[in-house]
């Protein structure tokens, strides 16, 4: 039985993010939105369109394709996903591949609402993906996550959207629970809450205007947000982590919102500039990330 009241604020921030991916070429996009569109209506829920802008697809799309390409790149088999939303990453590796290992930890109310969507899809996850109720912050939720995993592999942790609801107390319990993982399987951090490698933070300068600031994607947020790029390195590099940050015009040429938005390269490559990072950060004992 769902809490009707967590519920129904979940909702908007879930439609926030699925429908510009629904301009994009990313598998079950449209039928994840369709199914949110269903039990919306079945639920009676209200709240206003203006959540939805397409206008967020070019960044979302190219924070999404930058993450799958990083993950594609170190070509681990094991996965951890935290706060995963309804993201369709996890059903699409297992999917391509036998052998993953992808586990996603999320607030038991995302969790259910995810098995909910999935079940009006039609999507059938494998065995090998595991959907987890709990926190990131709750050390044995973490643990209870990662029992999925051998041992002698290494695994990858992806988290995004996820530090700007954090204040810094919590990004700081995040990391540590991070390292201790790290420290147990080795392997990477992936995260695309690196402010912009332009040196600026849209989320920190989006969340104080007062056009943009009742929507849900920024009410929630907490005010400990990083300054700038060198903030963010200099924070984690605290608990040991060595972080190398990738730009989003790496995955330019793998961008489909754009096209079907009419945008030319320059007025992507702009929109692109004022979005986060992509970082990729590991246990600084490891050998160098540009090996």
């Amino acid at each position: 039985m769902r809490s009707t009241e967590n519920f129904n604020k979940l909702l908007p921030t879930a439609f926030l993010t699925a429908y510009p991916r629904t301009f994009t070429d990313i598998p079950y996009s449209e039928q994840i939105f369709s199914a949110l569109e269903d039990i919306k209506r079945v639920d009676g829920i209200i709240f206003g369109d203006d959540i939805l802008s397409k206008n967020l697809a070019p960044g979302l799309e190219a924070r999404y394709k930058m993450v799958d390409k990083l993950l594609g790149n170190l070509g681990f088999t094991q996965v951890l996903e935290l706060a995963a939303g309804l993201s369709p990453r996890g059903v699409i590796f297992t999917e391509n591949n036998a052998q993953t290992r992808y586990v996603e930890l999320d607030l038991p109310e995302m969790a259910q609402l995810k098995r909910e969507v999935f079940s009006r899809c039609g999507i059938m996850p494998t065995d090998n993906l595991h959907i987890c109720s709990g926190s990131a912050l709750a050390e044995s939720d973490i643990d209870e996550a990662v029992s999925h995993f051998d041992p002698r592999q290494p695994v990858a942790i992806v988290s995004e959207g996820l530090l700007p609801y954090f204040g810094f107390e919590e990004k700081s319990i995040l990391a540590r629970h991070i390292v201790s993982v790290l420290e147990k399987f080795g392997g990477y951090w992936v995260s695309n809450d690196a402010p912009a490698v332009n040196g600026l933070n849209r989320v920190k300068r989006v969340a104080k205007q007062a056009s943009v600031r009742p929507l849900v994607s920024t009410k929630n947020f907490s005010p400990d947000l990083f300054d700038d790029l060198d903030h963010f390195v200099r924070f984690f590099e605290a608990f040991g982590l060595e972080v190398v940050v990738h730009d989003l015009e790496e995955v330019l040429p793998l961008l489909t919102s754009p096209v079907r938005l009419g945008l030319d390269k320059a007025e992507t490559r702009r929109k692109l500039s004022e979005y986060s990072s992509v970082a990729v950060m590991r246990l600084r004992t490891d050998v160098s990330l540009s090996d």
